[in-house]
Formats: C-alpha cells, structure tokens, sequence
C-alpha cells in the first residue's frame, strides 16, 4: 500500500448521485457515487491490484468509486421502499482525496466496526 500511495498524487472528489449495488431490484448497498472524471481512483486501485495479486485475486468488475451508506440484509427491492433514491444527486464541494488507509473490520451481530491499522499519504 505504500507503494501505491508514493506512486499516486493527492487530488479532489465530490459525491455525485446515489445508486445501487447489485441492482435496483436485488439490492444490498446504498451507496454515493465520487467524481472521479480523471479516473484518479481506478488508477491506485489498478496498482494495488498489481501489487497485492500475490495475496489477493484481482477484482474483474470495474470499479465504481463510491462511498457506502447502507447494507441491506436480507437484499431488497429498493423501489418498494424508496423508488425516488437510484440517480438523487448528492452533489457536494470537493473534498480532497489525500491518503490510503488500512482497515481491519471487527464483525459482530450488532454490524461491523473498523479499526484503522495504517494511514498511507499519497505522494510521500
């Protein structure tokens, strides 16, 4: 991770609109998109993939940057419930992105918690 982070500058994002993953009918995540118009992230995600496929198989589905908001558990159809969500914009000022930082996730009945184990600044 330190060297992917050395490798990569810091730049800026912003959150762009909510969406879903798997799929609108079968959903389990509720996340909010981040502008990446430079494909900033995908580049330091590419070369983690690299670094680490010594440990870790590659991810082949594409990445869509984004932070989660909600897990659903049992998967739903979000538009029984909130058909309005998928495409909201969140727009937001940029925020920057500036560093890598290692989680280690403590699961537990009551949900995950997470514990940062290493911060990664990018371009150190």
């Amino acid at each position: 991770m330190a060297t992917a982070a050395s490798e990569a500058q810091a730049f800026t994002t912003a959150l762009t609109e909510v969406g879903v993953f798997a799929s609108p009918a079968r959903t389990r995540v509720i996340w909010a998109g981040l502008a990446d118009p430079e494909g900033r992230f995908a580049g330091v995600a590419g070369r983690l993939d690299v670094l680490l496929e010594e440990y870790f198989v590659p991810e082949k589905r594409e990445l869509t940057p984004h932070l989660t908001l909600a897990r659903i558990n049992p998967p739903r159809n979000i538009r029984e419930f909130a058909p309005e969500l998928v495409g909201l914009s969140v727009a937001s000022r940029e925020f920057p992105v500036d560093s890598l930082v290692l989680y280690q996730s403590h699961l537990s009945p009551r949900g995950a918690t997470y514990e940062v184990l290493e911060r990664f600044p990018l371009g150190a």
